[in-house]
């Protein structure tokens, strides 16, 4: 890397360092069917993990073999720090091969990107060892959860003021409180907002606000990510570590919809997941999954 170990690293930088699919079509969107998916590299016909509507499928057996037990194998430390109270460890059976394993319990809110990084750097800080390789597994919210927390003002604010001005001239109310976040009105002006839009739920308004929302949250990963990774390059670690940044669910642009007889499919989800390997990169712009 060429940046200064003291800035974040953006996606863009680290995935020019990567294999990216221009093209890649996620097998599941879901919290804990998509992240056991990761983790074993299975489908989740094979490896079991359902969506939450089934709780009876929603832990990862202890059976399956994970990326984190196959690192541990190789004298590796693995750590890990994940957003969703889904992950919890006793709960999601995701934490088999960690030796350091960060998640919000159950009916605990979910984290924001910073607290998934704060999570990250504990163990990086409790558990790295020297001369080992690291393997780092970080997994975000849901960028489009209505339940989840709203992203700080400062963060979302420039998101929300581009999406959302456009509807300020045929609605004085949206427009008093983006005045109001603009000068530094906070969460407050944030949670009116919200509460202006929850009531017009359907309208193009409402879903410019989940949008600007997604935004924010996501450059909100894009920071925390930059944080992680500029935390292990300062330790001098970059080169041997392995490093997966992910999120359970992103977007579904509406012109890459994909239907199974009537039922809808898992689609191409506008979400980053950035692998990155100490031994050398491969060019892949036009692959495909």
């Amino acid at each position: 890397s060429q940046h200064d170990a003291a800035s974040p690293v953006p996606f863009d930088a680290l995935a020019a360092g990567g294999t990216i699919f221009d093209r890649a079509v996620a097998v599941h969107t879901s919290g804990n069917a998509g992240i056991a998916s990761v983790l074993t590299g299975r489908h989740s016909r094979e490896h079991g993990v359902a969506s939450l509507r089934d709780l009876g499928r929603s832990t990862l057996s202890p059976e399956e073999r994970t990326l984190a037990e196959a690192f541990k194998d190789l004298g590796w430390t693995t750590c890990a720090s994940l957003s969703d109270p889904r992950h919890a460890r006793g709960f999601s059976g995701f934490a088999q091969g960690f030796d350091q394993y960060e998640a919000p319990r159950v009916g605990e809110a979910t984290w924001p990107a910073d607290s998934v990084a704060i999570g990250a750097l504990q163990a990086l800080r409790t558990k790295l060892q020297p001369g080992l390789p690291l393997f780092l597994f970080a997994s975000f919210g849901d960028l489009t959860d209505r339940r989840a927390p709203l992203p700080p003002a400062d963060v979302a604010a420039p998101f929300i003021e581009a999406r959302l001005r456009p509807f300020a001239e045929r609605r004085a109310e949206l427009a008093v409180q983006l005045d109001r976040l603009a000068e530094g009105g906070g969460d407050a002006a944030l949670n009116e907002i919200k509460n202006l839009l929850s009531r017009a739920r359907g309208s193009s308004a409402a879903g410019a606000w989940v949008a600007a929302l997604r935004d924010a949250r996501r450059a909100g990963g894009d920071a925390a990510s930059g944080t992680l990774l500029s935390a292990i390059e300062a330790a001098g670690r970059a080169e041997t570590a392995t490093v997966i940044v992910a999120a359970p669910r992103g977007w579904a642009p509406a012109a890459a919809q994909v239907r199974a007889g009537a039922q809808f499919a898992p689609t191409v989800v506008d979400v980053p997941l950035v692998v990155r390997w100490p031994f050398g990169a491969r060019a892949g712009r036009d692959a495909s999954v």
